[in-house]
């Protein structure tokens, strides 16, 4: 895995726990990478009447310096920055211009008292921001203190050398990962046969049998993939792997809950421009859905385009 070198934490306007915090320390500390923090304020802030804008500069100014502090006591490089504007806009402005390699971020709270689905503000940052995005959720002391449990989604339905490539990005992050947090790693393909309610239907009309056949030789070669991926990438008895067949979305979601996920490890199909706002996708459904922190992570740039399945217009 390559290592994080360049960590962006933000910050949307007072929205901070201390379990963010401290995994972004624990992060810059393991991979000697340079920290930047940044509180992202939205205008409507400095319109309070109550309060005026050097004094909330002053206030904001003293208050990153409180989050920075322990990190700088660690020995971390440490930025601090205030932006006014749009977060999800600011942060992928920050990372396309500036070269951060992971955002670390705390997800909006939704619901009554936590977060259930993500935001529209925390989606639009995961299918869009060109580095990994680690989305974390909020914890409470007696979680923190627990073995944490990370579960990374394969898709070996497919043996694409762009498909390969992600699957072993998402590999070897996880594995990274799970050593330095010292946690249990699990690793999970879901799989199912495309087309299965068809194939007995009038224009194909396989029997019962053949269609059985069928499923056994995909269940086989998803599982000699998932074999031979977690192999190749020396991770062996390190983790746990899960094989299981159904809709991916509903199955991952199902075993993050199952295992207790602190960490769910995805790839992203890495759209741009409109095809950035498509809602639907596997990915988006799991993050929607799960109930734990997220680390969403892209193809290479050069497999963008063909891991998503895009074409481009100008060709």
């Amino acid at each position: 895995m390559q290592e994080f070198r360049k960590i962006l934490v933000a910050i949307t306007n007072a929205h901070t726990s201390k379990a963010e915090l401290v995994q972004a320390i624990t992060l810059a500390a393991d991979n000697q990478a340079e920290l930047t923090f940044v509180s992202i304020v939205q205008p409507a802030w400095f319109e309070n009447p109550l309060l005026s804008r050097d004094d909330f500069q002053s206030f904001w100014d003293e208050h990153l310096l409180a989050i920075a502090q322990p990190a700088m006591d660690a020995g971390i490089s440490v930025t601090t920055r205030q932006i006014c504007g749009h977060p999800f806009h600011e942060v992928i402005r920050l990372v396309e211009t500036e070269g951060y390699d992971l955002v670390v971020k705390l997800a909006e709270p939704s619901g009554v008292f936590n977060r259930r689905q993500l935001t529209g503000n925390d989606l639009n940052l995961l299918r869009r921001c060109p580095c990994p995005v680690w989305m974390m959720q909020d914890k409470d002391a007696e979680q923190v203190a627990q073995t944490p449990v990370i579960l990374v989604a394969l898709d070996t339905s497919t043996d694409t050398p762009e498909q390969i490539a992600l699957n072993r990005k998402l590999l070897a992050s996880a594995d990274h990962l799970a050593l330095q947090e010292k946690a249990n790693l699990h690793v999970l393909h879901v799989w199912d046969l495309y087309g299965e309610d068809r194939l007995q239907g009038p224009f194909i009309n396989m029997s019962r049998e053949q269609v059985n056949e069928l499923l056994k030789e995909t269940e086989t070669t998803n599982r000699e993939r998932l074999n031979a991926l977690v192999t190749t990438n020396g991770i062996g008895d390190a983790a746990q792997c899960h094989l299981m067949r159904g809709r991916a979305s509903h199955e991952i979601q199902k075993l993050a809950a199952s295992i207790k996920a602190d960490l769910v490890i995805m790839g992203t199909a890495g759209r741009v421009g409109l095809a950035a706002f498509v809602v639907g996708n596997t990915a988006e459904n799991v993050f929607a859905g799960v109930d734990c922190s997220i680390l969403a992570i892209k193809p290479d740039e050069k497999n963008h385009q063909a891991v998503s399945g895009e074409t481009d217009v100008n060709n």
